[in-house]
């Protein structure tokens, strides 16, 4: 049981968790709404969710200089040049999954990567809305 615990533990610190409840809530939807999702869309959702949380978790880590209080972060500093080589693997992976997406999903991601990209500019240049 311990290494079970410690198993998901790695997965949540590696936020995977989160990745395969973003894929199975496509999933979930997709049978709701009656709608099919190819495999290389549930694969760029997954690469996609993976990638944002592991690349704001290495900037978290790489601002920090010391050690860092959470055990996600510490490990994200520990682990900072393996798991951004991973990221930068990801990331080549992914853009390359997006050419087998479906167009209009493509242009619709597109659409709602902008939206995102207000968003984030809002949170990190206007501390109000935070």
């Amino acid at each position: 049981m311990e290494k079970l615990i410690r198993f998901y533990r790695l997965l949540n610190i590696l936020s995977i968790d989160v990745t395969i409840g973003a894929v199975v809530c496509a999933m979930f939807f997709a049978r709701l709404f009656q709608v099919t999702i190819l495999p290389y869309g549930l694969i760029s959702l997954g690469l996609t969710v993976w990638i944002i949380y592991t690349a704001d978790h290495l900037l978290d880590a790489r601002k920090i200089h010391k050690p860092a209080s959470t055990e996600r972060h510490r490990f994200h500093q520990q682990n900072f040049k393996f798991l951004l080589v991973i990221l930068l693997l990801a990331i080549l992976v992914d853009a390359i999954q997006l050419i087998f997406v479906r167009r209009i999903v493509f242009i619709e991601g597109l659409g709602l990567a902008f939206f995102i990209l207000i968003y984030f500019l809002f949170h990190r240049y206007l501390k109000l809305f935070k």
